[in-house]
């Protein structure tokens, strides 16, 4: 998608890397889960700032109310890539993380529940969803390219 509009690229997940490996390495083993949560809103709001700039982020942002209201409140376009749940799971058991029948069912339970209240949150904050299932990247990439050239207007969004 950057590429296609010719911006920077920023992952969210590298870049709070990118942060903690300037940490000695023990400091990031003591620091634990909230205090690295905290470090990914900082660099989220940091990086929503960017302008002309594509940010791949986790979909697990719309869990958090702090992430989620600098996601709603900011003057970015969000993008929701937006799967149907049952080619989502069938994707992550294809992997082969989970062996039993039984795991593979609760899984699929809890998947469903989280993926309708992520699914509403992301159609909440959303400017635009698509549909990805049986696209491939570019075709995805082609569709957010038209979508912000002649509905948002390169010059309002960057």
């Amino acid at each position: 998608m950057a590429d296609q509009l010719e911006v920077p690229f920023y992952d969210l997940n590298e870049e709070v890397e990118k942060l903690l490996q300037r940490l000695p390495p023990d400091q990031v083993n003591e620091i634990g889960w909230d205090e690295i949560n905290t470090v990914e809103k900082t660099v989220l709001a940091d990086l929503i700032t960017k302008k002309g700039a594509v940010i791949a982020a986790n979909s697990d942002l719309v869990d958090d109310e702090e992430s989620f209201n600098i996601l709603k409140y900011s003057d970015t376009a969000i993008i929701y890539l937006h799967g149907r749940f049952t080619e989502t799971v069938a994707k992550f058991i294809a992997s082969q993380l989970f062996s039993s029948e039984k795991i593979e069912q609760w899984v699929t339970d809890i998947f469903q529940i989280l993926w309708q209240v992520r699914d509403q949150e992301y159609r909440s904050i959303a400017d635009l969803m698509v549909e990805i299932d049986g696209k491939e990247p570019e075709q995805v990439a082609r569709e957010i390219a038209e979508f912000i050239t002649m509905e948002v207007g390169e010059d309002d969004l960057f």
